[in-house]
């Protein structure tokens, strides 16, 4: 289980500024 953890763990860093993009775009499309 420590392995998938640690895999999660790296995967966190990752996801959050794609999400946050993500939401970015969102409020974008619904501005215009």
């Amino acid at each position: 289980m420590e392995d998938v953890e640690k895999h999660y763990m790296s995967l966190v860093p990752r996801a959050v500024p794609i999400t946050s993009n993500l939401a970015m775009v969102m409020l974008r499309r619904l501005q215009v």
